[in-house]
């Protein structure tokens, strides 16, 4: 098991259902924070889903898609992390 393997794992409560805490520090393009309404763009919360990592779940919609490429040394609450990208399908993104 990789270590974003045992990171998402231990992220899931008893019923096998993903907990949306964790957090990420990202630096957002203003144009896409905008579009995206949020306030804060150095702290996301992430969640997990079948497709993989979602940013800000409560708030954001589901296609905005965070991918995790590597694991490194730094980390956050002990687990190592390092965001690679923010997905945002063309058919959204049209709208920045």
């Amino acid at each position: 098991m990789t270590v974003l393997q045992e990171f998402l794992t231990k992220s899931k409560d008893v019923a096998g259902k993903p907990q949306f805490h964790y957090k990420f520090r990202l630096t957002i393009p203003n144009k896409i924070s905008s579009y995206l309404g949020l306030k804060d763009k150095q702290i996301l919360f992430a969640g997990q889903t079948k497709t993989g990592l979602v940013l800000c779940p409560q708030i954001i919609p589901e296609f905005v898609q965070i991918r995790v490429m590597k694991i490194r040394t730094r980390s956050y609450k002990g687990m190592p992390y390092f965001v690679t990208s923010i997905t945002i399908p063309k058919e959204h993104a049209k709208n920045l």
